[in-house]
């Protein structure tokens, strides 16, 4: 006999994922959950409370109410089959997991619905401890879901609710994903749940070491993982829409503590912000690049495709009216900003509790705006969706993808969602200047398809006595490097591999590909003569999390190869 959890899954689960269901439950069940539950026990928030709890009786309703709209159990993330996402993102369950329904349907007043489908996780463990990222997406989802139903439980389900936070807390900070070198948006993730959970049982001895800890964190993080433009070097639109509700969640949760980011941590994320406003259209949606998970932490709109990012950024433009969001008009109906702006209020319940930390936008834009709120009216008409940033070196930039074209004026660049400068510095040694202006990472998928090119123009400068044109077409990497050493080069080309990037300093040699680490070389005008054995200078970059760092040149020793006439190297 099957059962119940395999009964109800094969009810509420889609046909496609049914075969998986086995695999499923065998990762639902949370094995490491026992271990942090014994660790829990050492804070005084005893198991003995929550021993004897129901199983799981329901599943969710066929309808209910959200902010008076009315939508069916098809429009839950578990459910969804409208937003066609690619097969990397289709991550329904481990979505299920992070409880985001649970504070939909707090708003929706069904607090029976909740404490049915809470007790029966505390018994079985329908939902993932996967790692401590999914914890603390998890945990600010629990979080916000009792402050907004406390009222209505009793003192023991207070209890159960709090120990079950506050073993979040302990599980994040026993198993945080910081890497060696860069970490990523992970250890982001984590930072956050600690900071939440943190100002929650503010006043704790061990939650204030995970406030302070994960403050002092983000100070170095955000400095580790973002370059100086604001663009993170995980090169992912995706992620870095995600780091930006981590920082604003943050802020937003330390305006309920004593404690608060440095001048420099706001900075750096005022620009990151602008680098993220420059990726996205006057719709709320944004160029994809990079890595396409689109995870959130607080969801509520369920009727808008999971990547539109309108909710998000009416909810920033309240917090940072001096935002320039181009092309971007805010919906105040959006369910995130209703949910800080105004939901606490309709949920008379909570009005007068506030034991246990709920974050106050309101007081925070207050703060921000001399007590009062001013939205953004919205585009002008014909206004131009894209910022635009002064960038002396660069005359002009055609960009032709999908048939539209995109123009800058003469002295000005402007991002586009899909082509960017991702990082541009200059390193002076002696007389000596190497610039390099960087494409966005990953763009095979944008440049791959058919009918999308690039063709990129750059006039240069240097120091008065170089000009040089680069002309690329249908390319995915777009370097720029120019060196008062070699006056006599005027053209330099490139070739790309994943993983690598090579230059070829040559005024009459051009790279004609890479095939299995074997640089293949042409004379561009069929006048050059090969010699037998010959050094070449190549520029080698290395693509790696520590992006930029492993930048050499070297001389190779490449054998003519006289079947195909050209000049082969191996690195």
């Amino acid at each position: 006999m099957k059962s119940k959890i395999y009964r109800i899954a094969h009810k509420i689960i889609p046909q496609k994922y049914k075969n998986n269901i086995t695999l499923l439950l065998y990762r639902i069940r949370g094995i490491k959950i026992k271990r942090q539950i014994k660790y829990a026990e050492n804070y005084d928030l005893k198991f003995s409370d929550i021993e004897n709890i129901c199983g799981f009786d329901h599943v969710l309703p066929d309808k209910y109410l959200i902010f008076d709209k009315e939508y069916s159990l098809n429009d839950l993330p578990l459910f969804c089959e409208k937003n066609k996402f690619s097969s990397g993102d289709i991550k329904d369950f481990r979505e299920f997991s992070r409880l985001y329904f649970l504070l939909s349907l707090a708003l929706c007043n069904r607090t029976k619905l909740i404490k049915e489908i809470f007790s029966a996780r505390l018994k079985t463990d329908i939902f993932l401890w996967e790692n401590a990222m999914e914890t603390a997406i998890r945990a600010v989802n629990l979080s916000v879901t009792f402050q907004l139903i406390k009222n209505k439980l009793s003192a023991k389900e207070q209890k159960t609710w709090m120990y079950r936070l506050f073993s979040c807390g302990i599980y994040i900070r026993n198993n945080l994903e910081k890497m060696p070198g860069n970490s990523n948006n992970h250890y982001l993730f984590d930072l956050l749940g600690l900071i939440w959970l943190g100002v929650n049982f503010k006043n704790n001895e061990i939650a204030d070491e995970w406030t302070d800890f994960a403050v002092k964190e983000f100070e170095k993080e955000i400095n580790l993982q973002f370059y100086q433009d604001g663009f993170s070097y995980e090169g992912s639109t995706n992620y870095l829409f995600e780091e930006i509700e981590i920082f604003l969640l943050a802020e937003i949760a330390l305006m309920s503590s004593d404690r608060n980011f440095s001048f420099s941590f706001k900075e750096k994320f005022k620009k990151i912000r602008k680098t993220a406003f420059a990726f996205t259209f006057s719709d709320g949606s944004h160029a994809n690049i990079g890595d396409t998970d689109s995870g959130k932490i607080l969801w509520l709109d369920w009727n808008e495709p999971k990547n539109n990012l309108t909710p998000l950024f009416t909810l920033l433009k309240a917090c940072y009216p001096d935002d320039d969001i181009p092309g971007f008009k805010p919906d105040e109906n959006s369910g995130l900003f209703r949910l800080f702006s105004f939901g606490l209020k309709k949920t008379a319940y909570i009005e007068n509790d506030r034991s246990l930390f709920f974050p106050d936008i309101n007081a925070f834009i207050r703060k921000k705006q001399n007590n009062s709120l001013i939205f953004w009216g919205g585009a002008v008409k014909n206004e131009p969706l894209f910022a635009e940033h002064k960038h002396s070196d660069i005359n002009q930039i055609l960009l032709e993808l999908d048939g539209s074209q995109i123009f800058t004026d003469s002295g000005s660049f402007r991002y586009n969602p899909v082509f960017s400068v991702r990082r541009s510095f200059v390193e002076e040694e002696a007389h000596n200047t190497v610039k390099f202006a960087e494409s966005q990472r990953d763009f095979k998928d944008a440049f791959h398809k058919k009918n999308r090119k690039i063709k990129f123009e750059y006039l240069e400068k240097s120091n008065d006595k170089i000009k040089t044109k680069v002309c690329f077409k249908n390319v995915i990497w777009t370097r720029e490097i120019i060196n008062d050493n070699f006056n006599n080069i005027s053209i330099i080309d490139e070739v790309d591999q994943p993983g690598n990037i090579y230059f070829i300093l040559h005024p009459d040699i051009k790279i004609e590909r890479v095939s299995d680490n074997v640089l293949i070389f042409k004379s561009k005008n069929n006048n050059y003569k090969f010699k037998s054995e010959e050094k070449i200078l190549i520029l080698y970059h290395e693509i790696s999390y520590e992006y930029g760092k492993k930048i050499g040149t070297r001389k190779l020793i490449c054998n003519l190869n006289k079947k195909n006439k050209c000049f082969i190297a191996r690195v």
